[in-house]
This record gives structure tokens, sequence and C-alpha cells, in this order.
């Protein structure tokens, strides 16, 4: 008995060293610096406090440990806030079982303007090897932060926050509740206590739109700034910059309206002329949010935000005697509505409601058609705010599918092993708004470059028909050569039947998946290929055919390929259907990729009759 009592205080006494360790900036331990259990990792933050003073002072103190040469991207620290006072940073390396520090210089610290109104220091730690830790503390005063991140690309092994409130409002702290961290939560002495050890580092996964949103995260807000979809949407709907545009008189637009519908009875003609007309007069100056400088005001200067733009849409449209109401979004850099508050809004476009049909507009993008919101609006729901002050809870995410077809002729030259052809595309929806966005205004030879960056492919005659009709899909065509496309062995000559359109590597090459997979919107890609046999050869071998649909019908993949005496005809379509897919159909969506990627390495063989 005494034994057990000996030990367990004997653990008692370990424990509390442990977890008593007081991290003083400066107090790095050979313990530290000697340790080498990466456990896969580049690099570890050992340390991260922050001490929050809600709405006026913010701390951080950060303590990294460095295992490898990839971890080095960590000697470059920046930090995302204008004005950073008390800043004080050093590398610490072990040198014949002593602590080294070297300190960051003045020189090393330096601002880097990013926009106009933002701006981040940058600190470069010296000395940085295998095995250095790097620390640095600074503060910020008169700052508002509503987020506070547990998580990093690299692990944590002890993250704390002390959150303390000076305002008389109250404070609300959650947590992202899509993401559960290992938290403790205490209140002590009026300051509330976050603690967490052993945090996983997130994942880098490709296509998971903003990474925010499956981050762990501290979310703050307090009453006074709405905190409630009831304070948010009656403070939005009696504002001045906002609900009150709607509400004001009309007679700077009225006599224009009036002409543009003069002879148009039909409402959804009548919406398409009016959307078409603030999409021409305005200006979008690039920047979102929920505040009009005033409809009059843009109307007059021919320029404004997304909420000009959208709101003098709105109210347009009910002149016209149309139902159009205010939708606020979140879009995808802004992360999904994690909870009620103003901040998780950051765009404002129009519901139009004809036919009990809602039509999502936005005039403020000169490339997206009647109908069709930016593919960065595509974020989960939005609320629909009617002029009662009641509102509607509404998807944004598109269903309908962006096409991309092609027709390909292809006439091969055996002797110059390469293939002389055609292509014909018809992109409807994103994929022509995507291809007006980066070609509408640019010159042939920038789609030239674009298309030509295979290596061997050239192309020439290209024409580009309805880019700037926004009710009609683009068409591109072209004539192009592609170099050193066919293999020859022993006198039989090898092929890809997807020619330059195949995926040579599966998207998707990882085993496991965490995160949901943003593809951006639904859509399917068909290629139409015709192949003219040589005369004097016939076809030996061709690739199998495949047809492959996912459960739920979340994606498909057809593949079929004939020939006859004097063409082989190719078939290639793959469709996704819907613009995220969550982690656990990652497998299906692996296996469609996967033979994508056998298809367009699989080879025709032709031979001498």
């Amino acid at each position: 008995m005494k034994l057990i009592s000996l030990l367990y205080i004997i653990f008692i006494f370990q424990f509390t060293q442990v977890n008593s360790q007081v991290y003083n900036f400066g107090n790095v331990t050979v313990g530290e610096l000697s340790d080498d259990k990466n456990k896969g990792a580049s690099a570890k933050i050992i340390y991260k406090k922050i001490k929050y003073l809600y709405g006026e002072v913010f701390e951080v103190h950060l303590r990294i440990k460095i295992y490898n040469s990839e971890g080095f991207r960590y000697a470059k620290w920046e930090i995302p806030y204008k004005y950073v006072r008390s800043l004080k940073a050093a590398t610490y390396n072990l040198v014949n079982n002593e602590v080294v520090v070297s300190e960051v210089s003045k020189e090393g610290i330096f601002k880097e303007k990013v926009t106009k109104d933002f701006q981040i220091k940058k600190v470069a730690f010296p000395n940085v090897r295998e095995g250095s830790v790097l620390e640095i503390k600074y503060r910020i005063k008169d700052i508002l932060v509503n987020s506070i991140y547990v998580q990093n690309y690299i692990p944590i092994d002890l993250f704390i926050a002390e959150i303390r409130n000076p305002s008389y409002h109250e404070l609300k702290i959650r947590e992202n509740p899509y993401v559960k961290m290992p938290l403790t939560m205490e209140n002590v002495n009026g300051k509330i206590i976050f603690k967490g050890k052993n945090i996983p580092a997130l994942k880098n996964e490709k296509h998971v739109g903003n990474i925010d949103n499956h981050c762990g995260q501290l979310l703050i807000y307090t009453d006074y700034y709405f905190s409630s979809w009831e304070k948010i949407i009656e403070f939005l709907y009696h504002y001045e910059w906002f609900g009150k545009q709607l509400r004001k008189g009309n007679d700077f637009f009225k006599k224009d309206v009036d002409y543009l519908i003069a002879t148009e009875s039909d409402s959804l003609e009548k919406a398409k002329i009016i959307y078409k007309f603030v999409k021409n007069r305005m200006l979008w100056n690039k920047k979102k949010g929920l505040k009009s400088k005033g409809l009059k005001k843009a109307y007059k200067e021919r320029e404004g935000n997304i909420a000009d733009i959208n709101l003098m849409l709105i109210a347009m449209l009910n002149y016209a005697g149309l139902k159009a109401n205010a939708m606020v979004i979140s879009s995808k850099e802004n992360g999904w509505i994690l909870y009620p508050s103003i901040y998780d809004f950051d765009a404002v476009i129009a519901a139009l409601e004809i036919n009990d049909k809602i039509y999502l507009l936005d005039a403020s993008n000169e490339n997206g058609g009647f109908g069709e919101i930016p593919i960065n609006f595509n974020n989960g729901n939005a609320l629909v705010i009617y002029d009662n002050g009641t509102t509607l809870n509404y998807s944004t995410m598109t269903k309908d599918l962006s096409k991309n077809k092609n027709l390909v002729t292809a006439i091969l030259d055996l002797e110059n092993l390469e293939a002389i052809g055609t292509v014909s595309s018809q992109k409807t929806k994103y994929f022509a708004w995507k291809f007006r966005d980066l070609y509408k205004n640019r010159n042939e030879s920038s789609y030239q470059k674009k298309i030509e960056s295979t290596g061997l492919l050239k192309i020439d005659n290209i024409k580009k028909v309805d880019i700037n009709n926004l009710n009609k899909p683009v068409v591109v065509s072209y004539d192009y050569i592609l170099e050193d496309y066919i293999e020859e062995i022993n006198g039989k000559f090898y092929l890809e039947p997807l020619l330059f359109f195949g995926k040579k590597e599966n998207d998707f090459n990882k085993e496991n998946r965490i995160y949901p997979i943003d593809l951006e919107f639904p859509y399917q890609e068909t290629y139409v290929i015709h192949i003219d046999i040589p005369e004097g050869y016939k076809v030996e071998n061709l690739p199998e055919n495949k047809n492959l649909e996912i459960e739920y019908k979340l994606g498909s993949l057809l593949f079929q390929i004939k020939n006859t005496e004097k063409q082989i005809q190719v078939l290639f379509k793959i469709a996704i259907n819907k613009a995220v897919i969550l982690p656990q159909y990652y497998n299906s969506l692996f296996e469609l990729f996967r033979q994508y990627s056998v298809i367009s390495n699989s080879k025709i063989v032709l031979s001498k009759k």
C-alpha cells in the first residue's frame, strides 16, 4: 500500500511539472532543442498562447520546433495585422549542449503592402537549421478579432487562449461546429481559458474550397454585433445604407426604366432587359460588402461596389412591377455561415421571383449571364430578406450542369508521327463564364499560349463566336498539329484515343480524404473524336469500352470506341453532378478519375494490312 502511494505521489509530481511549465519568452530548454521526435511533421508548434482583451488588445506568443529542411518555410513569418507592437523574435540552436540565441534584428522585420488598405509585417529568422526552435511574441492594440485559429498546417503540442471581456455586452465564444478539437474551457477570475494538447495539423488537400471551414477555431461575438438572425435582419432592413435604400424615391432612374420596358409585357423579359441595362451601365469597383454609398449617387457616377449595383437592380425590378428582394450571402473566401453574425455575410445579390421560381442575379460581374452568380458565391445557404422583414433560407449552390462539348477530327501522319486536325468546342454556363473571364478582352495569342502549354501541340486559325453574347454558349474552334503523338515499335503504331484531351495522372492521388471535395460547379465534358485510318493500315487493337456511374448519381464516365474501315470513332463523356462531394464518397470519385487516367494512357494499335 505504501509503495502504491509513493508511486502515485511521484506520478502526480511529474504530471504537475510537465503541465506547470512556464513558457516565458526566452526560456527555451535543451530538451526542446534536442527533441527529434517529429512524428512525420517537418515542424511543430511547441506552444501557442493567445491573450485577448476583447476589442482592445490581442497578444500572440508562439514557439516552433524545426525538424527538417521542409520546416524552414516557418523561418519567414507573416503577421497579418497593420499595427504590431512589442514585437520580439529569436532563433535558438543547441551548440555543445548549450542554448545559443540569435535575436531577430530590425533588418529582419519589414512591412509589405498587400493592398491600398492592408499591409502585413514579415519576420525573417536568422541562423535557422534542422533542430532550431523559433520564438515570436507580439501585441496589437485597438483590434476586433472574431476568430482565433486553434489549428495550423503543423501540429501543436500546447494551445492556450485567455479571453477577457471589458465590455458590458455578453461575450459568446463558440467552436467551429464542423470541427471537434481536444479543448477544455474554464472561467477563472473573469478570464475564459481554453486549453488543448496535441492539436492535429490541418491536411493539405486539393479542391478544398476555403480551408477555414475545416479549421478548428474559436468564434467570438457579443450581442452588440448582432448574434441572432432576427437582430441581423432587423438591422439590415432598417439601416440607411441597406434596406432604406430600397424604400427611397426612384426619380433618378424612373424615366430610363419606363423607356426600357415600354413595349414589353412579359415579366421574365422585363427582368432580362433591366438586368442587362444595369450590367452595361454600372462599373463594378471589384469590392464586395453590404453597404451602399447611396443608389442615386452610384447611378449618377455609374460605378459602385456589389451592394450599390445589386440593390439598384432590386429597386429597378420592383419599380417595374416585379418581385425582387435582397439576398445576403457569404462568398467562398469569407467561409461558410457558422453561427448568426453580421460578419458571416460579405455580399448582396438579387433574388427575383417569377411564377414561383427564384432567379439569383448579380449585375456586378460583366461575364455572368441572367440567372447566374459567380462561382465564388456557390457556398451553401444564404438569406433572402423580404420587404416585411421576414427571411428565407435559400441555397446558392447551382444544380445545373455546365457543359463543354468538343467535336474533334484527326488525320494521322505516320511518317512524321503526328496528328493534324480541327477542334470545335461549345461551352455553356460556368465554362463559358470562365472562358470570357480569361479571354474576352485578350487577343488570340493568349488563348494559343494556354492551349499550347502541353508542349507538343501547335494551334492556328482560332475563331471565337458569341464571346460577348451572354445569352448564348461560347463557341471556339481552331486547327492543330499534335507532334510526336504516335509511337512506332516494330512496324506498329501506337496512339492514345483522347489525343491531347486526356489526363495522364489522377487528380485525386491520395488514398484517404478528410475534407469535402469542392469541384466548383456540376459539369459535363464530352469529346467526340474522329480519327481517320491511313490508307493501307488496319486497327489491330482498341482499348476496352467503359461505363461507370458512382453512387447517388454523383458522377459518371462513359468511353466508347469503335472502328469502321476508314475511321476510328471515340466518344468520351465525364460528368460530376454535384459541386461539393462529401469525403465518404472519395473512393468512388478516386476510381472515376483513375479510369479517366487509364483511358487517357491506353493505346490504339495500327498495323499494315
